[in-house]
């Protein structure tokens, strides 16, 4: 339990307001629907990590075309005697 009790839970906790200590005690206890709640978060963070990723992937994609696009421009400018 060492990674879980020293990493993730304190790692939950101050990210989610309303869990106390009530709520670790009721994971090292076993408690019915603690374990389910703590891997519902988890992969709730999971998979918003994911889409934000691919946002930024995307965003990333976007980015290069737009300078391809400003780069093919300014050389059509150039082209035409245009100072850019």
């Amino acid at each position: 339990m060492g990674e879980l009790d020293g990493r993730i839970l304190p790692a939950l906790n101050s990210s989610l307001m309303y869990c106390s200590t009530d709520f670790s005690c009721g994971i090292i206890n076993n408690k019915p629907g603690y374990a389910e709640w703590v891997l519902n978060e988890l992969r709730t963070k999971s998979d918003a990590r994911q889409i934000l990723q691919l946002k930024a992937q995307k965003m990333d994609q976007l980015l290069t075309l737009k300078d391809k696009r400003i780069e093919d421009l300014t050389n059509r400018l150039r082209q035409h005697g245009i100072p850019s």
